[in-house]
């Protein structure tokens, strides 16, 4: 059984194993200094789960790059995809879902894991958009 705080230890752990898949992570406002990775990071570090170490992969945000080369309204990834690549797969999910899912329901992981691809592929098709107007970098998780 889990210790406290350590309920999530077997998604950490996946998540750092399918990391490891790829030499190129890409974001949206989730960069060694927002969100994403340094949250799995945290995570991972706390339960002594080995974090890929600086320079193994790669990591790209698109949120800079919207904010420095494009000038929309809104700097949000479904703003940004909506704009841009002129439509968007986002789905929403209200908290009550997200607790439901937390406890096990089968339908609301059902619904988390659909709204969690159909945001994948709305950041790929924005990276593929935006990628040229970028500066070269070698940024590492």
């Amino acid at each position: 059984s889990a210790k406290s705080g350590d309920e999530d230890r077997r998604l950490v752990q996946q998540c750092v194993e399918d990391l490891q898949k790829f030499d190129l992570i890409i974001t949206h406002y989730g960069d060694s200094f927002r969100f994403d990775v340094p949250y799995v990071r945290t995570r991972a570090v706390s339960m002594d789960i080995p974090f890929p170490s600086y320079g193994t992969i790669k990591q790209r945000d698109t949120y800079p790059i919207l904010k420095s080369k494009f000038r929309l309204s809104r700097n949000r990834q479904e703003n940004a995809v909506r704009t841009l690549v002129g439509e968007t797969e986002k789905n929403h999910i209200d908290g009550r879902l997200w607790r439901a899912a937390a406890r096990g329901d089968a339908k609301a992981i059902s619904y988390v894991l659909d709204h969690n691809m159909r945001d994948v592929r709305d950041l790929e098709r924005l990276w593929n958009k935006i990628k040229d107007f970028a500066r070269p970098s070698n940024n590492s998780l």
